[in-house]
């Protein structure tokens, strides 16, 4: 995976280790908004 400057250089799998469920489930939200897969 390749680092992202929206999670602090490390990559989305490292930035989402040790968080929240509440945390990863808005991640994702957000990503499913961004890509519209979802609607906002």
């Amino acid at each position: 995976m390749t680092p992202n400057v929206d999670f602090d250089g490390l990559t989305p799998r490292q930035y989402l280790k040790g968080k929240s469920w509440d945390e990863r489930r808005r991640l994702g939200m957000d990503a499913l908004i961004k890509f519209k897969v979802l609607a906002p």
